[in-house]
């Protein structure tokens, strides 16, 4: 043993007790924190972002850079599609450096609609765009933007 080892102070160790006699306290996140969090991801996508989702609609496609787990938190379909056992992804071409799903069926400027929303920003709607993002946010199940759409749709 060196000369060292014999200065250090001995370990100690910790003492549980029950855990009845101590205090307890659960923290919870602000949610309006969190939505600050969601809405700076949304801000800087390019540089979070780990997946290209490629949105082929009838009339145009658009690329769009995503976070797969935010978007795999929001929505069961694209979860499957990005890491379930039948994934959709496809593998990073040599130009790019982020693996890509494709989407066909849904207008671009409709799943730019609802990126925003999962991403906790509002979304202004009319009648027209309401119904077309009815049938996305049914499609892709995110459930609260398809219930909201339905009940603008209910008062229009």
């Amino acid at each position: 043993m060196s000369r060292a080892d014999d200065e250090r102070p001995p370990k100690r160790r910790r003492v549980l007790s029950d855990a009845e006699d101590e205090p307890t306290r659960e923290l919870q996140r602000d949610p309006l924190d969190i939505r600050g969090s969601l809405l700076e991801l949304h801000q800087n996508m390019p540089s979070f972002s780990d997946v290209c989702v490629v949105v082929e609609g009838s009339k145009s496609s658009q690329e769009f850079a995503c976070i797969g787990a935010v978007l795999a938190s929001a929505s069961r379909p694209l979860a499957a599609m990005l890491y379930g056992e039948s994934s959709r992804m496809v593998t990073p071409s040599a130009g790019s450096s982020r693996p890509r799903l494709v989407l066909r069926g849904t207008e671009p400027w409709c799943f730019d609609l609802l990126l925003r929303y999962v991403h906790g920003l509002q979304v202004a709607l009319d009648v027209d765009m309401a119904l077309t993002l009815y049938h996305a946010a049914d499609y892709y199940e995110v459930l609260p933007l398809r219930d909201g759409c339905c009940a603008f749709l209910l008062d229009a």
